[in-house]
């Protein structure tokens, strides 16, 4: 009975063990992947970008714009992270993770991430074109009266 209850103990700390390697491995994955993606750099580009009308306009200088995303940058990283890393638990597992790594870790796949915010960038300018705007607003209208009816 007692070598029963051993092997049981062994087991049990065996499962325990393994789970914490393999958590142990998906926060490499992820941190790894987090790296990949240079979400500090890109972050801070998209939040220059969202301010440089301010530059533009005068009301900022570019040294001060600089101070401002990076200050907004530092604050909101560690909450991005964090929401990362627990969408990627949710939704990946550790063999599609390394998968994912090994494609953003890629020419091809470092590529894509330079090249997304640019894309981003000149899909937001075509949002705010006049004339997407109008029927925005058009087509907004139309469905508020139709609540009203």
């Amino acid at each position: 009975m007692k070598k029963i209850f051993f092997l049981f103990i062994m087991l049990i700390s065996a499962m325990g063990m393994q789970a914490q390697s393999n958590n142990d491995a998906f926060d490499e994955e992820i941190n790894k992947y987090l790296e990949l993606q240079h979400i500090e750099v890109n972050f801070f580009n998209s939040m220059r970008t969202v301010m440089k009308p301010l530059v533009d306009k005068g009301a900022l200088s570019e040294n001060k714009l600089d101070l401002i995303c990076k200050e907004i940058t530092q604050m909101y990283i560690p909450k991005m992270r964090a929401v990362v890393g627990k969408l990627c638990r949710e939704h990946y597992t550790l063999d599609e993770m390394k998968q994912l790594n090994a494609y953003l870790a890629s020419p091809l796949g470092q590529k894509s991430i330079i090249l997304m915010p640019k894309f981003m960038e000149e899909g937001m300018k075509t949002a705010q074109l006049p004339e997407f705007q109008s029927k925005v607003q058009e087509i907004v209208a139309r469905h508020m009266a139709e609540l009203k009816q």
